[in-house]
């Protein structure tokens, strides 16, 4: 990807005033390819929270129990050790020591959601050298498709974003296993099972490869919703 990357920047370069290159973490090459243009300059995109940077960065550098002190009422911090297979690390440290300074970053997170971490995070020397913008969250939560009400277009909300409205405050358990891992038929439907009798309202967000049969006989199902006598939810 380096080669195309290099031509269609130069490519652009000759006929644009200004190039903005938005790439992720992990393709350290494009921010390379940027700085050896004039007129091009490149941001290195955080698409995790602030919260998991600051987790990971403590990690690396031997600190793990700074967390305690940040969240006293934290009872137990799982170790990041097993996080990643030990080649995907190797990447992630390779891609962060070709990072060439000063390096500009956006991160996908917004004051009011994690703005004691957002003060932390400011202060670590590796993110010290750049710029620094908080420009999210960027997850999108309107479904594709417009509605029109009173002659006013505006994009149409997820169900279960209709259904989170509707919940009382801090009722909600948002379940999610993240992008990087994936868990057999079996784990997935015990997870299903101890949400059923949770007792509580969750949202559940699931990868398409873990998709199994998740519904039980006894649960009343829908296209996209579940709920028993004892827990309701959303799996998205």
């Amino acid at each position: 990807m380096q080669g195309p990357l290099a031509v269609l920047l130069r490519s652009l370069s000759t006929s644009s005033r200004r190039v903005v290159v938005v790439h992720d973490s992990l393709m350290s090459f494009a921010t390379q390819k940027a700085v050896a243009i004039p007129n091009s300059e490149a941001y290195i995109f955080h698409s995790v929270s602030t919260f998991a940077n600051l987790l990971f960065q403590w990690a690396a550098c031997g600190e793990d129990g700074r967390l305690r002190s940040v969240l006293p009422n934290c009872r137990h911090v799982p170790p990041v050790d097993g996080y990643f297979t030990e080649e995907l690390t190797g990447f992630i440290r390779c891609q962060y020591e070709k990072t060439p300074p000063p390096a500009d970053r956006l991160f996908n997170t917004c004051r009011p959601v994690e703005g004691k971490f957002i003060d932390l995070l400011d202060r670590e020397l590796v993110f010290k050298h750049g710029k620094f913008f908080t420009v999210g969250p960027v997850n999108p939560v309107s479904a594709l498709g417009q509605v029109r009400t009173d002659a006013i277009v505006s994009p149409a909300r997820h169900e279960c974003m209709e259904w989170l409205d509707r919940q009382p405050p801090v009722s909600v358990m948002y379940v999610s296993l993240g992008t990087t891992s994936s868990l057999p038929e079996e784990q997935i439907t015990e997870l299903a099972h101890g949400l059923e009798r949770s007792r509580q309202r969750f949202i559940w967000v699931l990868q398409d490869a873990d998709r199994a049969d998740i519904f039980s006989p006894g649960m009343t199902t829908g296209a996209k919703n579940f709920q028993t006598t004892t827990s309701i939810g959303w799996r998205v």
